[in-house]
């Protein structure tokens, strides 16, 4: 399987490296360490994330790297990140249908990276 981030998903992970290397780079390139990892393994095992708790009958899932939460959905080969969250924001109805329109129009413009792509740009961050 491929991984690859959307637009939205990719800004979203720059953002909370750069909050995190604002207080702690340390912490930010180990986020950064462990999100690659647990990430990984969707290539291998796409269905190993849960669940989104707050709206089981949604097609996508989900895979904690403490404190964030990364949104994700397959779909044939591809496994797609479609959001990365702050573990403390509240997941209501408008702001997945939100997530879920961002993920669609992306998806049609062929605007995600690849994992390869994001892994780069990560480099490229000062965490």
């Amino acid at each position: 399987m491929n991984l690859r981030f959307t637009p939205g998903a990719e800004s979203q992970f720059l953002a909370a490296l750069a909050f995190i290397h604002d207080d702690n780079p340390s912490a930010a390139e180990a986020f950064r360490a462990r999100a690659e990892s647990v990430l990984r393994r969707l290539t291998v095992h796409p269905a190993s994330g849960r669940m989104i708790p707050e709206f089981p009958g949604l097609p996508y899932r989900e895979l904690i790297v403490a404190p964030y939460r990364f949104f994700y959905r397959t779909e044939g080969k591809t496994v797609w990140v479609v959001a990365v969250w702050h573990g403390r924001q509240l997941v209501r109805e408008p702001a997945i249908e939100r997530m879920i329109q961002r993920d669609l129009a992306d998806s049609r413009v062929g605007g995600a990276i690849s994992s390869k792509e994001m892994k780069k740009r990560i480099r490229r961050h000062p965490s």
